[in-house]
């Protein structure tokens, strides 16, 4: 039988494209590529842009009413087989002009080196960080080509391939970043797009992890990574900070990055959040129409943020969010390096601000309202690009065996883990929320605009609840009431820390006392309450004594009232009976001349068998006399 001649498809316009399309289907296999073709593509020919029809085949194009030349200007080499060809575009984009970077506007990106050349391979995912300033070069790359050199001049025959809207900076998002400037650019290397423009190998390890939504705007993440990067690492003013986000570190050709493995420990981000000291979480604006922040609707995210609070609860988790007037505000979890300076320094004058004053002036801007979506957080209902995506991500939470990995059947939507892992993931945020919620007057009650100590409450597998409000002056007692609600009175509470210090407006805290003083199964607790000038009444703190005597899990008592002059006498008869309290192990009270009057009882410890004295070995006189030992 003889063999059929290879079928020889025909640019419906002259080939000027040094690139091919990211959403025209996935590329060819690197084993069915004609080798050196792509390379010849990229480095041989200096078009211009270029239009989507012009990668079609001529009866294709013909059905888009383009007219189909016999003869085009472009590469002299031919795709000759259907292993070579190039993959088929999809119908809805046929007729929509969109226009691509020249090979030569990517080398502004790689030193005017081609991206085969001045690649630098990094075999490990997760050692793949981008600075701050490579960040800032790539928006400059995307600025220079708008028409007008700004953020929201258009940028020529970019539009979105499902709406066909005009981009310009102001909406470009990182699907776009990707199908128009990284999947063309790595494409003849087929690498990441931080090997492509990596400086040195040590440079890009990270040292924040980002959690953010590919539909958040390139130039608004950039925006929230400046500014975070020049708060924690003000030293180098942020530029060479490297942060570790998917879009850059993860190679973007092909499929096989998409095959997750049952573990989530071998995730590609798992491994980056070893290296990592905290997570920072970009809170974008949310769609129009006044949705939520669609972070916390993604399957990726709330994935991400669940394995870093839980499984690494060793890690900072900051949160980063543009303002309604333009400004980049960052909630921190913890002082930043310049903060925790002005806390330890000796305050001269007593206008002088702490550290802690200075970070809450600096998060009272913080749009907060729009962490009222992340109180509704669900795993189950969240949504993925790819399904696939989303029931391994299912399934390695609850802990399927690999062999089940691909059976949905398997999956029990109804596993009380999904709604653990939710409720973790709520009561984190409501904590990171709660100072600046206060400072906003925001009602924080369980019937309130937003409900945080009902999600800090439900939260029943937390070990440690630990909330810092110094300096919070807008703390009453009706917010003291509403907090008194946040402690559970189940589950598997063991320690309690509440910093008051500094809340003048506060006069009255029985409703916490009582609350914690009930909490069974707690054992250590910690409340300061220094320079609380209001606090005046002490009945409330005698009756806390006599709670805590009821209480026998108890075994570790830390209570600060320095500076609170008019509680001197009721601080001194709490102490005396809480000293007489037998389980109290460990008692510390800070009276308000700062001299400790409780009493610190070591726990009763076992008896442990002393081992008998080794018998001296038998040494002659002339060996006693060397040796010292010997009588002189």
């Amino acid at each position: 039988m003889a063999r059929s001649r290879p079928r020889v498809l025909e640019p419906a316009f002259p080939l000027s494209s040094p690139t091919l399309r990211a959403d025209i289907g996935e590329p060819p296999s690197p084993s069915s590529m004609m080798p050196g073709l792509l390379t010849s593509l990229v480095r041989n020919y200096d078009g211009g842009l270029a239009s989507p029809t012009s990668l079609l085949p001529a009866s294709l194009a013909a059905k888009s009413g383009q007219r189909t030349p016999k003869r085009y200007g472009g590469p002299a080499k031919m795709l000759t087989s259907k292993s070579q060809s190039l993959p088929a575009l999809n119908v809805r984009d046929v007729g929509r002009r969109v226009a691509w970077p020249s090979a030569n506007g990517f080398l502004e990106l790689t030193d005017g080196i081609q991206v085969v050349d001045h690649m630098r391979r990094i075999p490990e995912t997760e050692n793949r960080g981008i600075m701050v300033g490579q960040v800032q070069s790539l928006i400059e790359f995307l600025k220079s080509r708008t028409k007008l050199k700004n953020y929201d001049s258009p940028l020529e025959g970019w539009c979105d391939k499902e709406t066909g809207t005009q981009l310009t900076l102001r909406n470009l998002n990182h699907y776009h970043l990707n199908d128009f400037v990284i999947i063309p650019m790595t494409l003849p290397a087929r690498c990441s797009y931080v090997e492509a423009v990596a400086f040195s190998l040590d440079g890009q390890i990270p040292s924040w992890f980002v959690s953010h939504w590919w539909g958040m705007p390139v130039v608004e993440a950039f925006s929230n990574l400046r500014a975070h990067a020049c708060l924690r690492s003000p030293e180098s003013c942020g530029v060479t900070t490297a942060y570790w986000v998917c879009t850059f570190a993860v190679t973007q050709h092909g499929s096989s990055w998409r095959e997750l493995p049952p573990d989530p420990r071998q995730f590609d981000f798992f491994r980056a959040l070893l290296l990592c000291q905290g997570v920072l979480v970009l809170v974008d604006s949310g769609r129009p129409g006044g949705s939520c922040p669609d972070v916390f609707n993604r399957t990726w995210c709330v994935f991400e943020v669940s394995v870093a609070t839980y499984a690494l609860n060793h890690l900072w988790m900051d949160m980063a969010a543009v303002d309604e007037t333009g400004e980049v505000q960052v909630l921190t979890e913890g002082l930043t390096q310049k903060e925790k300076f002005m806390d330890n320094m000796p305050r001269d004058s007593p206008w002088q601000e702490s550290g802690r004053t200075t970070r809450l002036r600096r998060e009272e801007g913080f749009p907060v309202r729009l962490l009222r979506g992340s109180l509704e957080v669900d795993l189950r209902g969240s949504v993925a690009s790819s399904d696939a995506d989303k029931l391994g991500i299912l399934k390695a939470v609850v802990g399927h065996d690999a062999e089940e990995e691909n059976k949905a059947k398997d999956l029990d939507l109804q596993n009380p883990l999904f709604e653990a892992v939710n409720k973790r993931l709520r009561a984190k945020f409501a904590q990171m929320a709660l100072r600046t919620a206060i400072q906003q007057r925001i009602d924080i009650s369980d019937t309130g605009e937003m409900p945080l100590a009902k999600a800090i409450r439900e939260d029943s597998t937390s070990k440690v609840i630990d909330i810092n409000l110094t300096s919070c002056w807008q703390l009453d007692d009706s917010d003291m009431r509403i907090l008194a609600t946040c402690v559970p009175q189940g589950g598997q509470l063991r320690q309690l820390n509440m910093n008051f210090t500094s809340c003048y407006r506060v006069t009255s805290v029985s409703d916490l006392l009582q609350s914690v003083a009930g909490t069974r199964r707690l054992q250590e607790v910690k409340l300061d309450f220094s320079n609380c000038t209001g606090l005046g009444y002490g009945g409330e703190f005698t009756a806390f004594a006599k709670g805590v005597m009821g209480n026998t899990s108890m075994r570790k008592l830390d209570l600060n009232f320095q500076g609170c002059h008019d509680l001197a006498g009721a601080v001194d008869e709490a102490a005396s009976l809480m000293k007489a309290i037998p389980h109290l192990t460990d008692l510390r009270v800070l009276s308000p001349d700062c001299i400790d009057i409780g009493v610190k009882r070591d726990a009763p410890q076992p008896k442990v068998k002393v081992k008998p004295k080794p018998k001296a070995k038998w040494k002659s006189v002339t060996a006693q006399l060397y040796w010292g030992e010997g009588k002189k």
